[in-house]
């Protein structure tokens, strides 16, 4: 795993309107520990910062609408990374529960990703999936390699092939 430790670039990714309510796909563990240290360590720097300087009353307001504009993003990565763990999202209501939330929220960041082999078929269908959704996104090329990589896997697929003449025309 080549992933770089760039907060900045991670929790952009993370709030960016492909991810903002995506939950179909795998967070890494990398993904979903920087963007929950980014958020905290906001949070925790704020408090922080206003007990000791005791900012203005408006930086307050300031401060809560940009934690509500995160609290999205927080279960979304919390959801797509139980995916990538393999247990199912409905462990996510648990984040809600006091301190159990924060007994779930270690186990999302120590346990390590679930390799699940699939079949040769299941891996074209996924290309396939990956391939739909950068069609949806406009991000054509992306969705021509993908639905190329699902064709190298079965030549004969045939829904990769009308996707992928419909990505080179939109190009």
């Amino acid at each position: 795993m080549n992933e770089k430790y760039d907060f900045i670039d991670n929790y952009l990714k993370c709030v960016s309107s492909e991810n903002y309510f995506n939950i179909e796909y795998r967070a890494s563990r990398t993904e979903f520990n920087l963007f929950w240290i980014t958020v905290y360590g906001v949070l925790f720097g704020f408090i922080y910062l206003q007990n000791k300087f005791n900012f203005p009353e408006w930086t307050n307001w300031i401060f809560g609408i940009w934690l509500l504009f995160n609290l999205v993003p927080l279960f979304t990565v919390a959801a797509r990374r139980m995916l990538d763990i393999g247990i199912t999202r409905y462990w996510l209501l648990a984040i809600t529960i006091p301190l159990f939330n924060f007994i779930l929220i270690l186990f999302l960041i120590f346990k390590p990703t679930k390799v699940i082999r699939i079949s040769d078929k299941n891996r074209a269908i996924a290309f396939l999936k990956q391939g739909n959704y950068f069609f949806k996104s406009g991000k054509f090329n992306e969705a021509i390699e993908n639905y190329d990589k699902a064709l190298e896997i079965n030549s004969g697929f045939q829904e990769a092939h009308r996707n992928r003449e419909k990505a080179f025309k939109k190009l």
